[in-house]
Formats: C-alpha cells, sequence, structure tokens
C-alpha cells in the first residue's frame, strides 16, 4: 500500500460537508446547463468569470507544451490575469492558497520577507526544498524580481513524471512562469495602474509607565541594596512611583512601525503582431514604502521579446529583460545582530523618558529603538538583466530543432554604516563604521532539443519524441571593503563614499568556484486513441560540485494514463451527460538535488581577514591559510527522490465542475545532510549523504462554476493538502538535536530529529506551573526547597524561591536537566488549503480568496524573551507578565512568607525575575489560521463608453489584502518562520516584522 495511519484519517464533517456542497452545485449547475447550451449555440460566452472549463488548454511541460487532458502527470495550471491585485502584487503572491500541495509563504511581513514556496512539504532536512524555477524556459535562482503585469500563466510540476524532465534540482517541484506575447493581430496596448497604503493594526501590549517602574523596582530590590538605592536616585521611591500613572507612555512599537506605508505600481505593456512577426514590450515601475520608518523599495523592470518567422523552415525567438532594485532600512529580525532586532528593541526599551540613564542601556542591553533605526543605513541596490535568443528549424512537418542561448546577469551592492548609538559602534568606541559588499553573478544557459511528431498519419495513434541536451554554467563573486572610525559629524552617505576618511579594515573577496551542470535527456509521449496515454524520460546529469567519480545523476520516470471518459461504455451511455471527463494517471520517477555549495567534496583553504593573513611566530611575521569550516568529503553525491503518484481528473456537467484528486508518496534517499563535527576535528561541520525521508500525501481540488448566466456568474474554487514527512534514516543515529540559534548559545537543541518521527518537532521542557511558599523551609531569612520536590535551579542559572518557574520532572530523577527535555511541539501542519469566491453581476465584479493552516505550531520566542529579565535590568516585559507573581508587600518592602503566599494566592504566571532564558512548552502556540487574504470590488466601464474615449476595455477596483486573520496565536502573525538555522528548525517567531493590512485602487486600461 502507498499509504497507512493518520494522513487518511480525514475528518468526517470535512468530507461531509465537501460533498454536501459538491451536490449543491450539482444540482444548481444541472439547472443552467441548459442555458450554457444555448450559450454556446448562439456563440455566447460560456466561461465562467475567473474559471476555465476547457480541457482542451494548452499547458506548459518541461521543454514543451501539452493539451491538459494528454498530461499523465500532476501539474497545475494558474492563470493569474486577476489574482494579482492590491498590496505589492507579486508572483508568490498569485501562487498562495490557489493550488493543492503548494505552500507559500512569508518569513515575515515587510520588503525584507523572504518568500518561501515548498510543493508536497519538501523532503530534504538541512538543505534547500525550494523548487526549480523557470522564466520562459531559462532556470532562475528566485522569481520576485519578476513584473507581475507581465505574467501569462504560471505552471507547477509536481512529480516526477512532470518534473524528471528537469533532473537536477527537481526534487522539490518546479515552478513555470510564462510571461506574456502578443496574441492578437495589431498593436495592443494595456495600461494598469494602482496606488494604496498598507497600516499596522494587530499591536501586542507592553507594561505601562507605572507597572514598569513598579516592576524595575522590584527586580531591584531582588538583586541588591546597591541596586535597589541606584533605581530610587533616578525614578524615586516606592512611594513616589505612583506619579508614573499620569505619565503618557512612549510607545516605541507605534513610532517605529506606525508609517502609513504608500505603495504604487504603473504597467505599461505593448504588443505587436501580423502574420510572421510578434514583438512585445513591457515596463513597470513598483514604490513601495514599509510601514517602518525610513523602509522603502523602488523597482523598475523592462521586458522585451521578439519572435520572428523567416520562413515556414525558420523562425526565431528573442527575449530580453532588465530590473533595477533599491530597497532602503535595515531588516527587523536579521540574525546576530540586536541593531537588526529592532521589535526586540521596541518591546524591551523602557517607556519612560528619564534623562541621564545611559547607564540603564548598558545593563537593560537594548537600545532606543527610533534613534538605532534612524542611525543604521542600509542600501541595497540590484541591478539583473537577462538575455536568450532561440532558433528553430523545421526542415519537415513531424520535425523541429530548437537551439537556445542565454546568459542572465545580476549585479548587487549592500551598502551598511552603523552609526553613533548602534551596538556595533558601540563596540569601537561609539564611531561610526561602514561596508560595501559587491557581488556578481552570471550564469549562461545553451539547451539544444529535437521533437519528432511520428505516426500522424495513423488516426488512432500519436507518438512525439523529444531529445536534447543543456549546458548551464554559473560564476559567482564578491569583495566586501569595511573601514572603522568615521568621525562622528559625517553622515551615513558620506561615510559610505568616502571609505578613506575611516580606518580601513581587511578586505574580503572571493571568486567561488563555478557551478556547472551538463545535461542530456530525452522524452516520449504515446497516445492510443486519445484514452491510453503513455510517457517517458530520461535524464543525465553531471554536476560540478561532485567529486569527478560522482558526478553524474540518472533520472527516469514513466506514467500512463488512462481516459475513461472516452470509452464506448461510457461516451455512448447517458452517463456521458453527466461525466464530461474521466482520466486515472500513475507515475514513478526519479530526481534530483544538488543544492550544496562548491568544493565540500575537496579540502578549501582561505586567507584570514585579520591582520591581512599574518601570523606573528616569536617576532616572525609568517603569511598563513587556514582551512574552512568544512571537512572535505569526497564521497558526496547526489540526493534523489523517489516520486509516486495516483491521480484522478473528473469533469461534470460539460465541465463545469472539475474534481482533481492526488496521492503521492516520495522518498529521499541519500539525504544531503549538514552534520556538525567534535572541536577536536579542527572542523565545524561536514555535508554527508546520510539518512532518508519519506514524504506521503493527498491532495484534492475542486473548481466548480456554480452559476453562468449573460449576467450574473458565479465560481468557487477549493483546494485542500493533507501531508506528512517522516525520518526514515539518520545514517546511523537515533536522533540529532537542531539549534534554531535565536538565543545564541544560551538555548541550543530546541529541535530534534529522530527515526520514524516528522521533521520540525521542538524540543524543550514541559511547563509545570511555579513553586509556591509551601514548597519551601524558611530559615534564617532564605529559602530552601523540602524533601522530595523537584529543583530546576541548576538549568536557571539561579536561586529557586517562591513563584519562581517550575518545570516538569520528565524521569522522576529530582534534577530538572537536559535529560527531562521532551518534544512540546510539532510546526508541521495537517492540513493546508484555500478557497476563492468570484462573482460577476453586471458589470461589477466581486472576489474574495481564502487560505489557511490547520494545526502545527509557532515557537514564540519573543514570548519567552519579552517575559524574562535574563541577566540584565531596566528591561520592559510583556503585558503578559501582569498577574504574575510579586515579591512585594503592599509597602515596597520584601514580603515574608505569610504575605507572599497571600498576595499571590491569584496569581496568573511566575515571576519573571529568572537568570537565563529557557525554553519550554509555555512559548510554543498552536499556530493555526485562516487569512482573508484578498478582496477585490471592481466594475468595468459599458462598452459604449468606452468606445467613446477609444479605448477597448477599461476597469476600475478597490481592494483589501490581509483584511483578517482568524487565529488564537498570540503574537502578531501566526505565519511566520524566522531566525531558522536551517529547514530542520521552522516556524521561529523573533523579532519578525509585522504583517500589515493593505488598500488599494486600481485601473486596467486597454488600448
Amino acid at each position: 500500500m502507498i499509504f497507512k495511519g493518520s494522513i487518511l484519517q480525514l475528518n468526517v464533517m470535512t468530507f461531509a460537508s465537501l460533498f454536501g456542497a459538491i451536490s449543491f452545485c450539482v444540482d444548481v449547475c444541472a439547472e443552467e446547463q441548459d442555458v450554457v447550451e444555448q450559450n454556446i449555440e448562439t456563440n455566447e460566452d460560456s466561461t465562467s468569470y475567473g474559471f476555465s472549463y476547457n480541457v482542451d488548454e494548452i499547458v506548459v511541460v518541461g521543454y514543451g507544451e501539452a493539451r491538459k487532458k494528454d498530461l499523465t502527470g500532476a501539474n497545475a495550471t494558474l492563470s493569474p490575469s486577476q489574482s494579482i491585485q492590491g498590496e505589492n502584487g507579486n508572483v508568490e503572491n498569485a501562487i498562495q492558497g490557489k493550488i493543492a500541495g503548494v505552500d507559500v509563504s512569508m518569513s515575515e511581513g515587510g520588503e525584507m520577507g523572504e518568500v518561501e514556496i515548498t510543493v508536497r512539504g519538501g523532503t530534504s532536512i538541512t538543505g534547500n526544498n525550494a523548487p526549480l524555477y523557470i522564466v520562459d524556459g531559462f532556470p532562475v535562482d528566485n522569481i520576485s524580481n519578476i513584473s507581475p503585469s507581465d505574467i501569462e500563466r504560471i505552471d507547477v510540476l509536481k512529480d516526477a513524471a512532470a518534473a524528471a524532465v528537469y533532473g537536477a534540482r527537481s526534487a522539490s517541484g518546479v515552478v513555470l512562469v510564462t510571461t506574456k506575447r502578443a496574441k492578437e493581430n495589431g498593436l495592443k496596448t494595456s495600461y494598469k495602474s494602482q496606488y494604496g497604503f498598507r497600516t499596522f493594526k494587530n499591536r501586542l501590549k507592553v507594561l505601562s509607565p507605572y507597572d514598569y517602574a513598579k516592576f524595575c523596582y522590584e527586580t531591584a530590590a531582588m538583586k541588591s541594596e546597591e541596586a535597589l538605592e541606584s533605581f530610587t536616585s533616578v525614578y524615586g521611591s516606592y512611594d513616589e512611583l505612583a506619579k508614573y500613572q499620569s505619565v503618557v507612555q512612549n510607545d516605541w512599537v507605534d513610532q517605529l512601525f506606525g508609517e502609513n506605508g504608500f505603495f504604487m505600481d504603473q504597467s505599461v505593456i505593448t504588443t505587436y503582431k501580423n502574420d510572421k512577426t510578434a514583438f512585445k514590450i513591457a515596463y513597470d515601475f513598483n514604490d513601495n514604502n514599509g510601514i517602518v520608518v525610513g523602509q522603502n523599495s523602488r523597482r523598475h523592470n523592462f521586458g522585451m521579446n521578439i519572435n520572428h518567422e523567416v520562413s515556414k523552415y525558420l523562425s526565431f525567438d528573442l527575449k530580453t529583460s532588465y530590473f533595477n532594485k533599491v530597497q532602503n532600512g535595515a531588516g527587523v529580525s536579521t540574525e546576530g545582530s540586536n541593531t537588526d532586532a529592532r521589535l526586540r528593541n521596541a518591546f524591551l526599551y523602557s517607556p519612560l523618558n528619564i534623562e541621564d540613564v545611559d547607564e540603564f542601556e548598558t545593563v537593560s542591553s537594548t537600545y532606543n529603538p527610533v534613534e538605532v533605526n534612524n542611525a543604521d543605513y542600509r542600501k541595497q541596490t540590484q541591478n539583473g538583466v537577462k538575455g536568450d535568443l532561440g532558433v528553430t528549424i523545421s526542415p519537415v512537418s513531424f520535425f523541429n530543432l530548437n537551439s537556445q542561448i542565454g546568459v542572465d546577469g545580476l549585479f548587487r551592492e549592500t551598502d551598511r554604516c552603523y552609526g553613533v548609538g548602534t551596538s556595533q559602534a558601540l563596540k569601537n568606541g561609539n564611531a561610526p563604521m561602514a561596508s560595501v559588499l559587491n557581488l556578481r553573478q552570471s550564469i549562461f544557459r545553451n539547451s539544444n532539443t529535437a521533437h519528432f511528431y511520428l505516426l500522424q498519419k495513423l488516426k488512432r495513434h500519436s507518438l512525439t519524441l523529444l531529445v536534447g541536451e543543456e549546458f548551464i554554467k554559473k560564476k559567482e563573486s564578491y569583495i566586501q571593503s569595511e573601514s572603522r572610525y568615521f568621525p562622528e559629524y559625517l553622515n551615513a552617505e558620506q561615510c559610505i563614499a568616502n571609505m578613506s576618511l575611516g580606518t580601513p579594515q581587511p578586505s574580503n573577496s572571493a571568486v567561488l568556484p563555478n557551478d556547472v551542470i551538463l545535461s542530456y535527456f530525452g522524452r516520449a509521449n504515446y497516445s492510443f486513441k486519445e484514452r491510453y496515454l503513455f510517457s517517458a524520460t530520461y535524464r543525465a546529469d553531471r554536476s560540478s560540485k561532485f567529486a569527478s567519480d560522482k558526478q553524474w545523476g540518472y533520472f527516469p520516470s514513466a506514467s500512463v494514463g488512462w481516459r475513461i471518459s472516452e470509452e464506448d461504455f461510457i461516451a455512448q451511455s447517458s452517463v456521458s451527460k453527466v461525466l464530461s471527463n474521466a482520466k486515472l494517471r500513475y507515475s514513478i520517477g526519479a530526481t534530483g538535488n544538488n543544492r550544496i555549495s562548491n568544493n565540500l567534496y575537496q579540502q578549501v583553504y582561505s586567507s584570514p581577514s585579520d591582520a591581512d593573513g599574518v601570523l606573528e611566530i616569536d617576532g616572525e611575521y609568517l603569511s598563513y591559510l587556514k582551512t574552512g569550516e568544512y571537512k572535505p568529503n569526497p564521497d558526496l553525491t547526489w540526493e534523489t527522490t523517489v516520486s509516486r503518484n495516483i491521480g484522478l481528473d473528473l469533469g461534470l456537467l460539460n465541465n463545469r465542475i472539475q474534481l482533481t484528486f492526488d496521492i503521492y508518496r516520495n522518498t529521499t534517499e541519500d539525504l544531503l545532510l549538514q552534520t556538525k563535527l567534535p572541536y577536536s576535528s579542527g572542523y565545524t561541520y561536514m555535508m554527508q549523504n546520510v539518512g532518508s525521508t519519506e514524504n506521503k500525501g493527498v491532495e484534492l481540488s475542486l473548481n466548480v462554476g456554480v452559476v453562468n448566466r449573460k449576467n450574473f456568474k458565479f465560481d468557487v474554487d477549493f483546494n485542500i493538502a493533507f501531508a506528512d514527512t517522516k525520518i526514515k534514516s539518520l545514517g546511523g543515529a537515533d536522533k540529532m538535536e537542531m539549534s534554531s540559534g535565536w538565543a545564541g548559545s544560551e538555548i541550543t537543541g530546541d529541535y530534534i530529529l529522530e527515526v520514524g518521527e516528522s521533521i520540525g518537532r521542538m524540543y524543550g521542557y514541559e511547563t509545570d506551573g511555579w513553586y509556591t511558599v509551601d514548597d519551601f523551609e524558611y530559615e534564617d531569612g532564605a529559602y530552601k526547597l523540602k524533601e522530595g520536590i523537584v529543583s530546576d535551579a541548576t538549568l536557571l542559572a539561579g536561586t529557586i524561591r517562591p513563584g519562581s518557574l517550575r518545570l516538569k520532572d520528565q524521569n522522576g530523577d529530582g534534577t530538572i536537566d537536559e535529560s527531562d527535555k521532551v518534544v512540546i511541539g510539532n510546526a508541521l501542519p495537517k492540513h493546508t488549503g484555500g478557497f476563492g469566491l468570484n462573482f460577476k453581476i453586471w458589470s461589477f465584479d466581486l472576489s474574495a480568496d481564502f487560505y489557511w493552516k490547520y494545526g502545527g505550531d509557532v515557537y514564540n520566542a519573543n514570548k519567552i524573551e519579552n517575559s524574562t529579565t535574563n541577566k540584565y535590568s531596566y528591561r520592559n516585559m510583556s503585558a503578559d507578565v501582569e498577574g504574575c507573581w510579586t515579591y512585594l508587600n503592599s509597602v515596597g518592602g520584601l514580603a515574608s512568607p505569610e504575605e507572599m503566599a497571600q498576595i499571590n494566592a491569584n496569581a496568573t504566571m511566575w515571576s519573571p525575575i529568572m537568570a537565563r532564558y529557557v525554553f519550554h512548552s509555555w512559548a510554543v502556540e498552536d499556530g493555526s489560521f485562516l487569512r482573508l487574504k484578498q478582496l477585490t470590488l471592481g466594475y468595468t466601464l459599458p462598452s459604449k463608453v468606452v468606445k467613446k474615449a477609444n479605448l477597448s476595455k477599461a476597469r476600475v477596483y478597490a481592494s483589501a489584502n490581509n483584511l483578517f486573520c482568524w487565529t488564537k496565536y498570540s503574537g502578531f502573525d501566526p505565519e511566520v518562520n524566522v531566525r531558522r538555522a536551517t529547514s530542520a528548525t521552522p516556524s521561529v517567531d523573533y523579532s519578525a516584522y509585522p504583517r500589515s493590512t493593505a488598500f488599494a485602487f486600481g485601473l486596467d486600461v486597454d488600448f
């Protein structure tokens, strides 16, 4: 069997509701069928708004096209026409929630958020689970810089039968993006304009000035008499703290994230076509301001393609594109810097304006978030250019030869300046420091394919063959320069422009080894009677990332399909009036993954950046080289995924209802796993082919044209996906701990990989409330735990007293330590999906798109940091600590045991005063959500009005993005994934950029 276990234990009510809805749609559609047939006979539009019923539709596949009804793989197609509207529309936004098994999420909100696309959950543990992106036949690293207005369609290849022809890097699926081309004869121009703004609405509370002052007083009193005296000398005595009840709070979150980010997008596309030539010119300008003060981006896109048929034997196709993108402002959750963790400072910094409290910044390890934001300069400029020339020779009707040659260049400069007051400047005498990083990347590609269309004269048979070869070479280099100790009077731009005015530091540069892939591939598609379908592919890839005897990988696939609806017992029966299309599919195949750094198979040396690579020994200065952090492994080879898929495609009532159902199982062997080595080895990591995973799931997609009348149309689309990934082997180990790294070395091993279990399991301590007065004996002013009461003093690195956090002793040894860690959460959702409602009433259109995740926990690291003093003082705390255990009596003195028990009778939380952070189950929350992704209302002007203005079409619309998100998660947003060290540490929420709500107004005009 392909599946067993919980993945198929689906909720009965879910299916009951689903098939109840289908039954309703069948009834409605049946009533509408007569109207549709009348429309067909009178040539009226029988295509429902926003949804196509055509199974003869041509879809994009690897190195070619095919009819949708002839496909035997798990393919999905999205024509985004009106799906990319609203806030800062992008390609990924169009896919989100629209395709079963394709998960699109943002690591955080804002411009700096990384868009993550995974197809069927991914199978790699520490490697890259992103799909392979192909834009107009050219492989690219990402699709974020493509103009959304220039997209014609998006095709996703989900199984090996569809993706294996791409071999290398296709183990996680393939996303094919096709840009627009000239379709109609003559000159056509379309113009799109959009203006909007975004706002930040989901604000989390911190302590008020009065509660903050009381808490700091208590923290100082618990620390020492000297600390309390220092506090009262600035803030006043306990009785004087009441004055802060009338003080207006400094809302740092509001000051830092309170901008109304305005954005706009303008695009123009002009096409021309005649019998021989077709061309397109497209331009797009996007101006996007974030909700964080000083963060903005601007992007220019230019694209052009020309297709010319010289003769019936020869044609050529030229595609060029260019983009320029400038981003200003540093990230919110950038790893490795308190300065960049802006949300952290906004929460923890004092809400009071008190003069002469610089010392409190030192002891709190927080910095004024607004001043730091203004003093931290970051500007990233990207320029990308791409060109692709293709020539097609067709000497006979059944054969053509296509040759393509293309280049893709990226030039990126990142300027950073840390001004006075930033943590980086404070480490260098509070003097500004600046750095400039220049990266250059180029990709050269040559592809040659031959297509054979055979058996054309035989009516029942069809055979097409594809053979080809491809060569891709990627080059990359960078150089980083840095200067420190600039004069304080220089601003950031002046420091960047005059690096010599500072003290130059050793530069860091490298020309990385070329990444080269050489491929040979072939495909055969055979059809008998257009009902029995067979497809087979084979690809051989050679990668320079492996040693010479390990470079080749071989990836075959095969698939079959049976169009049941074409059988006589269906086509000639009354069933055909209801069953328009039915196709059963099965596929099996292998795909590869080589997404690791270059040269991990051989020893690499580098010159250290300190002291220019010079080492002093006994007064002599010697140049030296050092080894890299990875130990070489000459046995590295391809990671291989074998995919199996069973699918069913159904079309009912002239394809008014379309349903696709898939069951799959993927097994990945020879995982490219990053393993940590002991310090005695002299290395930090080693990349190895160890372990295996199994990924299985169920996907369902449903599209229904509910009503299809002349002046009223209503469509519904729905998809749901269940996925489960299990670790089958870890190369001899039973388990491995992984660290997210958000708290540095203070919290390690907060995720665990274990054979037989899923990826993304959170590993920590189980919360067991707090210690009470009854747990202690009180002697000579000191608390001592009673015999038999478990202590977690060693773990928490501090004194245990009444009110201290209590953790559960899992093994019963009386001490809380590493052996008491258990699985306390799992980031893997039980199912994901989306649904859309599309209406058209006369000239008005209304659409609503939703998507959800059910199950899957979020690691709320903010919750830990914002409710723990750690070793610091004078930090503000989250409002979560209101009602926590307190040690003060009503007059500000330390309470006696009797007073303490009485005062804290109704406490709702332990005391935040503890010496270190600890990951426990209280910080793990359910991340389920249902989001109204986009709501759009449009109006198409009447044709009479449009023609008077010499236009062919005009539409105005208003849209809202992220209008609602229904969730129980207590943080800003449950869709978050920052501070992840690898794919094995997902769903960490630490200082993430808050997600905003956006409103936009737009105009679409066709000339």
